[in-house]
């Protein structure tokens, strides 16, 4: 049915209420669909949906040609969700790059308000990622996956690391008497890494009194020892200190599986008066 305003009857502007249209509706040549063809708000999926030349509702690209700001007003948590709830149906949320991609564009970006700080990037063309924040693992255990690399290794995933202080040093002879530290001397470090723990560092004893026995105890270890592990004994664990006379020597310390204390053996008698000791050993965490 078309309609034209040819003045008369209908007037300049014709309005016109419950009006029952037999066979098509067209507007300026182009049929009006019927109502099974008419968007609904169930039909917005994955996609974009308009209408195709014969007026069936079909899924539509859409292609925009400057930059779309989307803003949306506060009170939620999410503004946009996107799930897949059809197992069978590989719905992808997709980024694609240009045809012949330039590098150094940034292809997505996450970052504060205005842009000038950037919380994660992913680069047009080289596809490199940058953070411009720390990345937080949500769960223990989680960490970077190196599998895709060819290794023979029991696990290529680098799950720890952690930096820290064994503080609180004290030191036992194994037999008997006591040998009393200087405080400001009391703290080793550690690294971790992966398993591999490091401790070094600077310990000074004040005085002695009738230290008895075939070794020391020096502290508490921050991680307990692996099962087996071989590394604890190894021969470049050791204690340089500090003899008198400008004379520094160095004696094996190690680290036990069935102990907390890192044990250094020495005659513990040695250890008389004032000592400067230098801490370097690594050994396997659990």
């Amino acid at each position: 049915m078309t309609i034209k305003q040819l003045g008369g009857v209908f007037g300049r502007n014709p309005t016109f209420n419950d009006v029952d249209v037999e066979g098509s509706l067209t507007i300026n040549g182009a049929v009006i669909p019927s109502p099974a063809d008419t968007l609904v708000s169930s039909d917005i999926g994955v996609t974009v949906q308009g209408y195709d030349a014969q007026t069936a509702k079909t899924d539509t690209a859409q292609t925009f040609t400057a930059k779309q700001d989307f803003d949306f007003a506060a009170g939620g948590n999410y503004v946009a969700t996107f799930q897949n709830t059809t197992d069978a149906t590989p719905y992808n949320v997709w980024i694609k790059d240009a045809g012949s991609p330039a590098d150094g564009y940034p292809l997505l970006v996450v970052s504060n308000s205005d842009g000038s700080s950037p919380y994660f990037r992913v680069d047009s063309g080289n596809g490199d990622i940058s953070a411009g924040k720390n990345i937080k693992f949500l769960s223990s255990g989680l960490g970077i996956d190196f599998s895709v690399t060819a290794g023979t290794g029991t696990s290529e995933l680098f799950d720890d690391y952690e930096e820290g202080y064994v503080t609180g040093i004290t030191m036992t002879p194994s037999t008997s008497g006591t040998i009393t530290m200087l405080a400001a001397y009391t703290t080793l470090s550690y690294t971790k890494v992966g398993r591999i723990v490091t401790i070094t560092g600077n310990l000074v004893t004040s005085s002695s009194s009738s230290p008895v026995g075939t070794s020391v105890a020096i502290g508490t270890l921050p991680f307990t020892v692996a099962a087996g592990d071989q590394t604890a004994f190894a021969a470049g664990n050791s204690v340089t200190y500090y003899e008198g006379g400008g004379v520094y020597s160095s004696t094996p310390i190690r680290v036990t599986e069935s102990a907390t204390a890192i044990t250094w053996l020495i005659d513990a008698s040695t250890v008389s008066g004032v000592k400067e000791l230098y801490i370097n050993l690594s050994y396997v965490a659990a």
